[in-house]
């Protein structure tokens, strides 16, 4: 999909239990969590080796929790 979009992907953020960092390659079989624009023509992928993202939890309460805005 990426190739089709003319899109490359400079940096690959991976999140582990001593916190996030970026890395320039990871195995083709990780999965990608969500994608941030990086330059143009360009992207952040945020991947894992798992299907399902570590970590991803319900906010705490008070803490602000970005939303759509019309």
């Amino acid at each position: 999909m990426l190739r089709e979009r003319h899109v490359t992907v400079p940096a690959f953020n991976y999140v582990e239990s001593g916190g996030a960092r970026n890395v320039s390659h990871v195995p083709g079989t990780w999965y990608v969590y969500g994608a941030d624009p990086w330059a143009p023509g360009q992207v952040l992928l945020f991947v894992g080796p798992t299907r399902t993202q570590p970590g991803k939890q319900a906010p705490l309460p008070g803490i602000p929790v970005p939303s759509p805005t019309g």
